[in-house]
């Protein structure tokens, strides 16, 4: 399934850019569990983003290599990708808690991820950079093993096993 996605744009920090693919509009449907309290009661949508850095260089160094809840947790990402969302974390806002059930809630917002970046990132990426420098943003940092760390790796796999990386 392709989830349509709302937004490319350009952010910058003070030293880096970033192209940065939004979905706004993340159905959660069945994908509840992890999810309890008030605060979700008739909450249906979500939002996930996930960001590369627009540089010759676009790996991120390790420390900063986090998921995103607007802030950074400690939850370490597998890759040079800046992901962000309304993930359910632990009390400390510090771990993105990861389900194996396909209605785990953060699961689902980590696949949306993954196919944020294979459907608008890519394709943009391979137009404006070369397939280096996805390769690049992709490098896997081993130390991050994570559960949600190890699921966007494998949902990344998924995304990319059909995407022509290479000219023929």
């Amino acid at each position: 399934m392709t989830i349509p996605l709302d937004l490319l744009e350009q952010a910058q920090d003070e030293l880096h850019r970033y192209w940065v693919a939004h979905n706004s509009d993340v159905e959660i449907g069945d994908h509840r569990e992890g999810l309890s309290g008030p605060a979700w009661d008739g909450v249906d949508i979500s939002e996930v983003s996930v960001a590369v850095r627009d540089d010759e260089d676009p790996r991120i160094p390790a420390g900063d290599r986090r998921f995103h809840v607007f802030l950074p947790t400690q939850e370490p990402a597998a890759c040079s990708l800046l992901v962000n969302g309304a993930f359910v974390t632990d009390l400390s806002r510090r771990h993105v808690q990861v389900g194996i059930g396909e209605a785990d809630y953060n699961a689902h917002l980590i696949r949306c991820a993954a196919d944020a970046f294979g459907d608008l990132l890519l394709p943009h990426l391979l137009e404006v950079r070369c397939p280096r420098h996805v390769l690049r943003s992709l490098e896997r940092m081993p130390e991050a093993s994570g559960d949600a760390a190890s699921l966007l790796h494998q949902e990344l796999t998924r995304v990319l096993a059909d995407a022509p990386l290479l000219p023929t």
